[in-house]
């Protein structure tokens, strides 16, 4: 019988958080579901990155699955917003952030003011649509 250890094995963010990538309409689509920390925020990046190095125009990274957001996940989505050259209020932004009324998302963003820089939409159908959030 094995003896129960003390040290948990090693933690890779992969059981906390899913990410997959589908196109609608030719538009692709990152998909998040579960925690966005500092353990899991360089996945999103990554594949927020590999797809605008595809080149192409506009990506939109749906957080409504996400149930936590952390600091780190914040970081992120503003390197992405960099990395996609968004200027603070761009109306045909490339990168496009689906968040609805979620808390563990749109709270993090409204405190930190981030909601007025970066390109938030209510549903994946407003943001291929470009049809932004109501500023508050």
């Amino acid at each position: 019988m094995a003896e129960p250890s003390d040290n948990p094995p090693p933690f890779d963010g992969e059981s906390v958080l899913t990410l997959t990538t589908t196109q609608i309409e030719e538009v692709p689509v990152v998909t998040a579901i579960g925690e966005l920390d500092v353990m899991t925020a360089p996945r999103l990046l990554t594949a927020i990155r590999g797809v605008l190095d595809s080149g192409r125009g506009v990506v939109v990274v749906d957080l409504s699955g996400i149930s936590f957001l952390s600091s780190a996940g914040l970081g992120v989505l503003v390197d992405a917003a960099e990395t996609a050259g968004e200027a603070a209020a761009a109306r045909r932004a490339r990168l496009r952030l689906v968040v609805d009324d979620q808390r563990p998302v749109l709270l993090p963003l409204k405190i930190t003011g981030l909601d007025h820089t970066l390109a938030l939409y209510d549903t994946v159908a407003d943001a291929l649509a470009d049809h932004p959030r109501p500023s508050d």
